[in-house]
């Protein structure tokens, strides 16, 4: 149209020229129109943003509320039930081997006083160390023990996400995330950089997307640009 309006004169040919300017004028209501739906698609991507990053900041409190319950329960609840039953299972054993030595003594089956000292001693060096009730011990038992919290916790949250493009997400993470909580390139306090970073070592894509979106701000719109190619960027970025 462009080329065709500049071969012929306006006052021969106004029909050409008027043509033109009501494609002009229309394709300008079409960018503004299409500005302003940019717009209001940026406004509710920031606002996703904010409620992403408000809703991962009370996960990480609560977790770290969590962790410190944990704590408190083990050393307060967890472990002194744990020091009785390792008593009790310690009490049965000597008695099982007591009576176990007394028959053997009964019936005549040690030959030697050191053969019978050294059956006593076996006993008391089992009974001494297989029964320690300390928090190793303690979480050993526990992981032959699962209770349905922990099958829970073990449960993958991205398993419920569709369509999870796990390259994107690592690539924005180190582009967006990294360079915002590393120590040598921020004053991020470390508890920060360590909690952020777990996210990333155990490949939790879902939290790390959630934290690219935390950490890369406000999406800004330019007013100047081709507003076709920010709607895409708004669609698919």
């Amino acid at each position: 149209m462009d080329e065709q309006r500049a071969r012929v004169n306006p006052e021969e040919e106004p029909e050409i020229w008027q043509e033109f300017i009501d494609l002009s004028v229309a394709l300008d209501q079409a960018e503004q129109s299409l500005l302003n739906i940019n717009r209001d698609t940026v406004s509710e991507i920031n606002h996703l943003h904010a409620q992403i990053s408000e809703t991962l900041d009370q996960y990480n409190h609560w977790r770290k509320r969590m962790r410190e319950m944990e704590i408190t329960f083990m050393t307060n609840i967890l472990m002194p039930g744990y020091v009785l039953k390792q008593a009790i299972r310690q009490k049965a054993y000597l008695e099982k081997e007591y009576a176990h030595i007394r028959t053997g003594i009964i019936n005549g089956d040690y030959e030697t006083i050191q053969e019978l000292e050294a059956d006593i001693q076996r006993v008391l060096t089992h009974g001494q160390h297989a029964f320690e009730a300390d928090e190793h011990s303690l979480r050993d038992e526990q992981r032959q023990e699962k209770s349905l919290v922990e099958l829970a916790q073990e449960i993958n949250a991205q398993d419920f996400v569709e369509d999870m493009n796990e390259v994107q997400i690592v690539q924005n993470f180190k582009r967006i995330v990294l360079p915002a909580i590393h120590p040598d390139t921020s004053d991020t306090n470390p508890e920060t950089f360590l909690t952020v970073f777990k996210a990333y070592a155990s490949q939790n894509f879902l939290l790390m997307e959630a934290y690219v979106a935390q950490y890369q701000g406000d999406v800004e719109i330019d007013d100047q640009g081709d507003p076709v190619k920010i709607h895409e960027n708004c669609r698919w970025g």
